[in-house]
């Protein structure tokens, strides 16, 4: 045997032993990675320490009321196992069978994973999605365990019908948004012939239209009225002030950040002509537009809403729209203050707020140069 035989052999030696299967638990959860359509990286999000909290892991519904440092190591904890996949033919089928066991889980699933020793747990950004630890190439999965699927959801995916209406049926049985998300990115929604595998960040964009669209509708007619609510929630720290009024749905977001002696303004507009001040704001208030129409859609009601969000902890930015998402249902689902009048909304909003009415909508008064009164009517 050459030199240079005996150094490829040794190589090939070394990159297999580096490789062995681990026994890992998903809350359930997966991931699909955008790509160039249709070669993506697929996967599970898996841990290999799993604890008595492990099935709220990928459930970010059931984290109200933990701190920051308990959210934060959770997905610490989660790994991206991912194989590559191809979203048209969704094969290898034997891959894509296992996402779609996960998906249509209700509880933890146990795994064997073929693939190299774990990186050092970190938080990575995911488009799409929430941070979690590095990804992992893997060689194959296995579940080892009975996973405990939903009847409900797997009767509702066998249908023959628009996704559209599979998402809007799921919520209906009170499916949590990330649950239908699951389903739809594993092609398990949707005419059969249509099917194919979504990134995570599609399916999602996909999931909160169909709501937005639907509720909209819904309530397109509603009169509005001068019936106010106050409601405030404070994720992880943070000030959400949350204005509600009966009407035609709609929602206006405003953000300001101290950070460090500095302030910085952002806002959302709900008119498409104004638009928002930046992406980053505009990917907060989709966030939250989220849960003020999944309010809308349990409650039957359309409501014309406005969220002030004050954000102080730079610390909070790695959970990206969570907190604001968080916030507004939180807030929706408090005890409020209500007001028969738009002068007394104002008042209450002066003394709730700080820094004050003005300095929120000072931004969007000076592109639409709109006094206070017009940039919060709801009438």
């Amino acid at each position: 045997m050459s030199s240079g035989q005996t150094v490829t052999t040794q190589l090939q030696l070394s990159d297999v032993s580096l490789r062995h299967d681990l026994t890992v638990f998903s809350p359930p959860g997966i991931f699909i990675e955008s790509g160039k359509y249709p070669r993506l990286r697929a996967g599970i999000l898996a841990t290999p320490q799993p604890s008595e909290f492990t099935s709220i892991y990928d459930h970010p519904e059931a984290w109200m009321g933990l701190n920051r440092d308990a959210i934060v190591s959770m997905r610490r904890n989660l790994y991206f196992f991912s194989l590559p996949v191809d979203a048209r033919t969704m094969r290898p089928r034997y891959a894509v069978d296992i996402l779609r066991t996960i998906a249509l889980s209700v509880s933890p699933v146990a795994l064997s994973v073929e693939a190299t020793t774990l990186p050092p747990r970190d938080l990575i950004m995911r488009f799409g999605s929430l941070p979690s630890s590095p990804e992992v190439h893997a060689d194959s999965f296995e579940i080892i365990s009975k996973p405990e699927v939903s009847k409900v959801a797997e009767k509702i995916s066998g249908k023959d019908i628009p996704a559209c209406e599979g998402i809007l049926r799921l919520l209906d049985y009170d499916y949590s948004l990330e649950q239908v998300t699951r389903l739809l990115s594993v092609g398990l929604l949707g005419r059969h012939q249509n099917r194919r595998l979504l990134p995570t960040s599609n399916a999602s964009r996909v999931v909160a239209d169909t709501v937005s669209s639907h509720v909209q509708n819904m309530f397109a007619d509603i009169e509005p009225r001068d019936q106010y609510r106050i409601h405030i929630s404070r994720p992880l720290g943070e000030l959400m002030v949350v204005v509600s009024c009966p009407g035609k749905p709609a929602l206006d977001y405003f953000r300001v950040e101290r950070y460090q002696g500095r302030t910085r303004r952002g806002f959302s507009s709900s008119d498409e002509e104004i638009g928002a001040s930046d992406a980053r704001t505009a990917s907060y208030a989709n966030s939250a537009k989220l849960s003020a129409m999944q309010h809308m859609w349990k409650k039957k009601s359309g409501m014309k809403i406005t969220v002030f969000h004050l954000s102080n902890n730079v610390r909070n930015q790695i959970l990206n729209g969570w907190i604001p998402r968080a916030g507004v249902s939180a807030a929706l689902e408090s005890d409020y203050t209500e007001l028969n009048s738009y002068d007394e909304m104002l008042n209450v909003l002066d003394a709730v707020l700080d820094p004050p009415l003005s300095v929120w909508i000072e931004d969007l008064q000076q592109m639409k140069k709109m006094t206070a009164p017009s940039v919060l009517s709801y009438t």
